[in-house]
């Protein structure tokens, strides 16, 4: 709780926000408080609450009514998204 960073995928992956909960059964991280940010090189997601499945390699970013969800993706490669 307070200021949290976590650093994890061989420093490729960063998790920031004011309290973290880790259930290590589930293996499941949760963010909340302030505004949680999860860095993956220049990609950056952002939300009032997101939920790491590392066992299921997924994210799950919530936003509320005063807070949207934010998300930046840079493709790699030519094409983007669409071709």
């Amino acid at each position: 709780e307070g200021n949290v960073k976590i650093v994890f995928d061989n420093k490729t992956k960063t998790a920031m926000a004011d309290q973290a909960v880790y259930t290590a059964d589930d293996k499941v991280l949760v963010l909340t408080g302030g505004s949680p940010t999860v860095e993956s090189g220049r990609d950056v997601i952002r939300g009032k609450k997101i939920t790491l499945f590392q066992a299921e390699n997924r994210t799950l970013v919530e936003g509320d009514q005063k807070e949207q969800v934010e998300a930046t993706f840079y493709s790699q490669g030519d094409g983007g998204l669409i071709k």
